[in-house]
């Protein structure tokens, strides 16, 4: 795909997420019971994750991440989003949740 002109950082702003008011501000790491593995977590700065009933993101490898519901002995992960928008969530069971201010 050619661009025939630069967009204007105003636009580019737009298209960034800002983090919304109501977001929690924690970040943190838990253990799934089913591998042993830990697993890291931040506050979430998109809007449409807190729609969907989202506290966090899970950080995965590579720079990606996924929204995050976190309870206290149970982790939800949006694996995909429904062809009417809503995000598609699995269950994890965890263990040794532990978070702190996130300051970024």
């Amino acid at each position: 795909m050619i661009y025939e002109a630069q967009p204007t950082p105003a636009t580019v702003a737009t298209f960034a997420p800002t983090p919304a008011a109501d977001a929690p501000k924690t970040a943190g790491n838990f253990v799934l019971i089913e591998n042993k593995k830990t697993h890291w977590f931040e506050p979430t700065p998109h809007a449409w994750d807190l729609e969907q009933g989202a506290t966090h993101r899970l950080i995965l490898s590579h720079g990606e991440s996924r929204p995050l519901r976190l309870l206290k002995t149970v982790a939800y992960v949006a694996v995909d989003e429904a062809a009417d928008g809503t995000a598609v969530w699995e269950k994890w069971l965890i263990r040794d949740l532990r978070a702190w201010e996130h300051k970024h």
